[in-house]
């Protein structure tokens, strides 16, 4: 608290009197009220929803994403499937409505279509729940996925996002069975997260004959190329990306499409490429800073070329 005094005399005492300090001046000191506070630095330590899009149509692949929820049950069972809102409103799911289901004797699978989900309930902040309950009704177990943000795509919008395409099946001891294929021999699944995908290199794999002649010429017999890519997943939290981690990156086919506006766009199968989409890619080495300061991390994925075909023969 400041306080402003003017000087009642014009004397020469007054200049040193406000020149120097008083120490014992009595001071009052404002006592807070104790209030309860959220323990929630939310300033840097929020984590945000996971991007999602539509393009209010639905028919481009790249500019609508999708979900899949999919759960080993038990067989006399009954399950539940439910949207929630960020503002607590639930949303009962079953049937086409909001996307794709498929059923069998112990596996229950929903793949959510945000096209869809917009043109039912709009824009919004969303999660999905999915239960499996036993005979009497009991709860046998709940999974949840992460919460997602659905807006409307434009190249700027998704900017500085990367989206995993996954195509599943076998078995993950660790976790979930992906049996009894329905349909097709595959579970697919996507997942966007803030990010980027870029070309890193390549490796050279020469196979030659050295004739030994004075010439020293080389006879091909099989040339390589190995491309290598390095994917990039910022600032997820622990249940955005564990089953990332742990399941997707297992699958059978993994696909990254990236969608930085400016990038040094390589891929192989397309030598005029504008965006690097669905490149197939199989993860070999990952990082990322291991501290505890953090719930939020930043993981490096040093990815190999799938497709090893890129090779020169002569026969």
């Amino acid at each position: 608290m400041a306080i402003e005094q003017s000087p009642t005399t014009p004397t020469l005492e007054t200049a040193r009197y406000f020149s120097t300090k008083d120490i014992n001046v009595p001071t009052i000191f404002s006592r807070l009220i104790d209030t309860e506070i959220d323990f929630c630095t939310c300033l840097q330590q929020c984590v945000p929803p996971l991007p999602a899009f539509t393009d209010e149509i639905g028919a481009d692949f790249y500019k609508n994403d999708r979900f899949r929820m999919f759960m080993n049950v038990i067989p006399a069972g009954t399950t539940v499937l439910k949207i929630v809102q960020d503002n607590g409103t639930e949303y009962n799911v079953a049937g086409p409505t909001y996307g794709n289901q498929y059923t069998a004797t112990d596996v229950f699978t929903y793949e959510f279509l945000f096209f869809k989900i917009w043109n039912v309930i709009g824009y919004g902040i969303y999660k999905f729940v999915l239960t499996n309950l036993n005979g009497a009704s009991e709860v046998v177990q709940s999974d949840e996925s992460p919460w997602f943000n659905l807006s409307k795509y434009s190249d700027k919008a998704a900017h500085g996002t990367v989206r995993i395409e996954t195509k599943q099946k076998g078995k993950l001891f660790s976790g979930l069975k992906y049996i009894n294929p329905i349909i097709i021999d595959y579970y697919s699944q996507q997942i966007r997260f803030r990010g980027y995908l870029v070309y890193s290199g390549h490796s050279i794999n020469n196979s030659g004959l050295q004739l030994n002649s004075s010439e020293r010429s080389r006879i091909q017999i099989k040339d390589q190329i190995l491309p290598a890519y390095r994917l990039t997943l910022k600032l997820a939290s622990a249940p955005q990306i564990a089953q990332t981690l742990f399941d997707y990156l297992l699958a059978n086919d993994v696909a990254i499409s990236d969608y930085s506006i400016f990038n040094h766009t390589i891929d192989p199968r397309n030598y005029s490429a504008q965006k690097l989409r669905s490149i197939p890619l199989t993860a070999i080495s990952a990082d990322f800073d291991p501290n505890h300061k953090n719930i939020k991390k930043t993981y490096t994925f040093d990815m190999e070329y799938s497709e090893k075909n890129i090779f020169k023969i002569n026969n």
